[in-house]
């Protein structure tokens, strides 16, 4: 029936929870040998059961990898119903979502898809589709995400369905998370009143980890807005509730909370900030390959290292984020594709059903065009290839990109860096122009990693001249991201014994912003180079 699913996987698994046996919790231990001593003829009636049991042992340090082989041998066993096995497999999802291997919980998500189109389910339909713009997330696609998620957050339909109702929970969440990461407050506002007019409908363990996270989210939002008391009371009510909290309904809800007390540390209170807390949650991001968490603590730790004037950690920890944005995208996504299609040509075959995988198809890729954060790895070559508005030399936007952004943003609020490479006609003397080149291709490269998955865009403007348009972003932020490019340019290592740096001026004005930049980054070259101006 599930094609994902198969004895040798389990027996795989079974193996490696065989060598982990003497390092078990009490907890995880308790949780498998129930489990072990249900009847397989019991399971269509324990099912339920089972499920809420496993949810005990999540946050423990196997229990993600007991949970899911628990989950598959009931799918295995063949003695649940179709209604059945759609609701355990919709749990192998939600833990495969917190998996090492993305991949894998993203062909369980898009069987679960399938199988809830032939039982033509509206309501595992849309659970699918939050399923998978989760997924998207995690690699970065929050615009597009957004896009599936709007879907479902407008439906009025099924109101009076709790399990409906629950569905719409975790969209409006998902909303929140990414709006909050793209800078978009009031919009993350918006959908934590959509959530908090739902909430007495859930049952008390549910609200409260709900509660966890909203409260988590409204301290990172007044943390953006320099609200610090409104923030700690936050973060307060969040704490109180994690520290009572039994069940997990949300596995990251614990990471969420260090993550963003720390965020608090590093704005209010640096004296309590703690670099081993955000290490070992960064750890944890890395190992659950997710990107949106991974990406938040890398910069918040970044931005203590620059506080705390640490180049060394901060140069060392962006290298390490680079190398691991790049496995994401190029190292398992590259053999994504074919792993769905494959997958679905499979089910095809077995099912003979053009149609089921037309539809497939097309709530894959109609969302936003290749939306499963496929749009990641092909984001530079489609800029690439879009050669009449990409700088040949440096690949980023050229200067006729630029003036049509400047049209697109022109009543918009947006902030805007210009720089230019020191001494550049001195390198050039010096070193010879094919280094100028060298020197201006890693500026480039510079700023299309700064870009990458966010509203940064950068472009040459000129020669040796750089523009970069921040939009989302506080003017704050802007600055500091200014600064960010700034280090990451100074810290380049070249084949001579130089260093390059770039000098610029970043402003937010709405009228004759260029002209202002341009002031401010020559009032920057006057006072020594090497620095950003802001007014």
């Amino acid at each position: 029936m599930l094609s994902t699913v198969s004895k040798y996987e389990i027996s795989q698994e079974l193996l490696e929870i065989e060598k982990l046996d003497q390092q078990f919790t009490k907890r995880e231990r308790k949780v498998l040998e129930n489990f072990r001593k249900i009847k397989k003829r019991n399971y269509s009636k324990k099912y339920k059961e089972i499920v809420e049991n496993n949810r005990e042992i999540f946050e423990e340090p196997q229990g993600l990898k007991i949970g899911s082989n628990i989950l598959k041998e009931l799918i295995l066993s063949k003695k649940l119903n179709n209604r059945e096995n759609l609701y355990v497999l919709c749990r192998l999802v939600a833990l495969k979502s917190r998996g090492k291997n993305i991949i894998e919980g993203i062909k369980y998500n898009l069987e679960y898809i399938q199988f809830a189109k032939c039982l033509e389910s509206e309501e595992d339909l849309a659970r699918g589709k939050v399923g998978l713009a989760n997924f998207i997330g995690h690699l970065g696609g929050y615009v597009e995400a957004n896009e599936i998620l709007l879907e479902i957050a407008k439906t009025t339909k099924y109101e009076n369905n709790n399990n409906y109702v629950k569905i719409k929970l975790l969209a409006y969440l998902k909303l929140v998370e990414n709006y909050i990461h793209l800078n978009e407050d009031r919009k993350a506002k918006f959908f934590i009143n959509r959530i908090q007019n739902y909430m007495d409908r859930m049952d008390k363990e549910y609200q409260e980890d709900l509660s966890i996270l909203i409260n988590t989210m409204c301290g990172e939002i007044y943390i953006d807005l320099n609200e610090s008391d409104k923030a700690l009371s936050s973060l307060e009510k969040a704490k109180e509730l994690l520290d009572r909290n039994g069940k997990a309904y949300f596995f990251s809800k614990e990471m969420h909370y260090n993550l963003i007390r720390e965020y608090y540390n590093l704005k209010f209170s640096l004296k309590d900030f703690s670099e081993e807390i955000m290490l070992k949650e960064i750890d944890r991001a890395k190992e659950y390959n997710d990107l949106i968490f991974l990406s938040k603590g890398c910069g918040i730790l970044m931005d203590y290292y620059m506080k705390i004037n640490n180049f060394k950690k901060y140069y060392e920890l962006n290298n390490f984020y680079e190398e691991k944005i790049m496995e994401i995208n190029s190292l398992n996504y590259k053999i994504l594709i074919w792993n769905m299609i494959s997958a679905m040509e499979n089910a095809l075959i077995v099912k003979k059903n053009k149609e089921l995988l037309k539809n497939v198809l097309l709530l894959l890729f109609g969302v936003g065009g290749l939306s499963i954060g496929i749009y990641v790895i092909f984001l530079d070559y489609k800029k690439v290839k879009n050669s009449a508005y990409i700088d040949e030399l440096t690949l980023v936007g050229n200067r006729k990109a630029f003036n049509e952004k400047m049209k697109r943003v022109k009543d918009k609020k947006y902030s805007m860096l210009l720089f230019d490479v020191d001494n550049f006609k001195k390198l050039n003397d010096t070193y010879g122009h094919s280094f100028g080149d060298e020197v201006l291709k890693n500026v480039g490269k510079v700023l299309l990693e700064s870009s990458q998955g966010t509203t940064i865009e950068g472009y040459r403007v000129g020669g040796e001249e750089f523009a970069v348009i921040f939009e989302n972003l506080k003017f704050e932020q802007a600055i500091l991201e200014s600064e960010k490019i700034r280090i990451k340019i100074q810290l380049l290592k070249w084949k001579y014994d130089t260093m390059v740096t770039i000098t610029g001026g970043i402003s937010q004005e709405p009228e004759g912003i260029y002209e202002k930049c341009d002031q401010l980054l020559y009032t920057g070259k006057n006072q020594g180079k090497n620095r950003i101006i802001f007014g």
